[in-house]
């Protein structure tokens, strides 16, 4: 496996585990009423790019939410450290 495959496998990984923290955190909040449209829309995919900033009501969602945003930033730095990566070698 080369450089581009192990970073883009993590980055990948750790992107899809964002996403379901995000639909734990919104069930959590809100219950089943709106999950429907948001799966068949792709909201949760657009809300894993970026931070979760909403007020927790309880421990667990604040445990969720702290670990969803260490999440974030870690994607973010393996997404950029890919794009690095790529650019040095392909210049």
């Amino acid at each position: 496996m080369t450089i581009y495959d192990i970073l883009a496998f993590w980055t990948i990984t750790i992107w899809v585990i964002r996403i379901y923290l995000i639909y734990k955190l919104d069930r959590l909040r809100d219950g089943e009423n709106n999950m429907l449209l948001k799966l068949i829309f792709g909201a949760y995919v657009f809300y894993s790019f970026f931070p979760s900033l909403q007020k927790t009501n309880n421990a667990k969602e604040w445990n969720i939410k702290r670990l969803s945003n260490i999440l974030f930033v870690t994607f973010w730095a393996l997404f950029a450290t890919l794009m690095f990566v790529i650019w040095i070698n392909h210049r």
